[in-house]
C-alpha cells in the first residue's frame, strides 16, 4: 500500500510541475529569450498591463516605463544586453504563479574588451491573463560578494 501512495505522490507531483512547466515557466523562457533577440513587441507581449517592479533604491517601474528601458536597450547598437536565468523553484495554483530565481544581466558595449554581468535574485509573480501567463509583478535585490 505504501508503495502505491508513493508511486501515486511521486505521479502527481511530476504532473503539478510539467503543468506549471508549460504554462508560467514556459512564458518565462520565452520573455528571457524574447529579450535575448531584442523582440520589443514580443518580449512586451508577456509583460501584464499592469505591471509593478520593485528594485532597490530605484522608483518602481511600470508597463510604460519598462517599455521605454526595453525600446532605449533594443535601439542601442553600440550595447548588447542579454539576461540568463535559474529557477530555484516556483509555486503555482491556476491563475498565479510565484517564481525564485536568479537573473543575470550581461551587458557588453561594442567598444568594450570585456562583459560586466550583474547576478541579482528575484522573485517573479506571473498571472494568467485571458489564457496568457504574464509578469504582473516583480522584485530583485543584487546579490553581493
Amino acid at each position: 500500500m505504501k508503495k502505491i501512495f508513493v508511486l501515486l505522490l511521486v505521479f502527481v507531483s511530476y504532473n503539478a510541475f510539467a503543468q506549471a512547466d508549460t504554462t508560467a515557466i514556459s512564458s518565462l523562457k520565452n520573455w528571457i529569450n524574447s529579450f535575448n533577440e531584442k523582440n520589443l513587441e514580443k518580449t512586451l507581449s508577456y509583460v501584464s498591463d499592469e505591471y509593478i517592479g520593485y528594485f532597490p533604491e530605484q522608483q518602481d517601474q511600470f508597463y510604460e516605463t519598462l517599455k521605454e528601458l526595453y525600446t532605449k536597450i533594443f535601439s542601442n547598437d553600440k550595447l548588447n544586453i542579454t539576461l540568463k536565468y535559474f529557477v530555484n523553484d516556483f509555486t503555482s495554483d491556476n491563475n498565479l504563479t510565484v517564481v525564485r530565481l536568479i537573473i543575470t544581466t550581461v551587458a557588453k558595449p561594442t567598444f568594450a574588451q570585456q562583459a560586466q554581468s550583474i547576478k541579482e535574485k528575484g522573485i517573479q509573480i506571473w498571472r494568467k491573463e485571458n489564457n496568457q501567463w504574464k509578469l504582473f509583478r516583480s522584485v530583485t535585490f543584487p546579490i553581493t560578494k
